[in-house]
């Protein structure tokens, strides 16, 4: 099972212009435990960010309560687990970089604490499976 942390969970994820299409250079950081209330005054957003191109602004909302655990019957059927619901306006997602924070738990119950999956993977070894997870 592979999940995160709620309470620390952080996204970078490179955002293409709704307005004129122009991408970030660089990934933006997405943090659940940073929010600034909108500009409309109404909720809080995790990210408000202007286009260097064009200035147009843009935010960026993460959703909680609507992730699940990539489990083994997800993997092995090849099914879909979201972790985390996005709202993006006049910015698309063109790409996510997973940080740290994640945990993970073998089949065999060992436990792994705070991964870091920004090189895209996770390997380690399950000493009660004697097996790589």
């Amino acid at each position: 099972m592979l999940s995160f942390k709620y309470f620390h969970f952080i996204q970078f994820v490179q955002l293409k212009c709704g307005n004129c299409g122009e991408v970030t250079q660089k990934e933006t950081c997405v943090s659940l435990n940073e929010t600034i209330p909108s500009a409309k005054g109404k909720s809080d957003v995790h990210l408000v960010q202007k286009c260097k191109f064009c200035s147009r602004e843009g935010i960026v909302t993460m959703v909680t309560g609507r992730g699940s655990p990539l489990t083994q019957d997800h993997a092995e059927a090849g099914k879909y687990a979201p972790q985390m619901l996005f709202d993006f306006r006049g910015f698309e997602p063109v790409d996510f970089v997973f940080g740290s924070g994640w945990k993970a738990e073998s089949i065999e119950g060992t436990k792994f604490d705070d991964i870091d999956l920004m090189e895209g993977e996770f390997a380690e070894y399950d000493e009660m499976e004697s097996v790589q997870s």
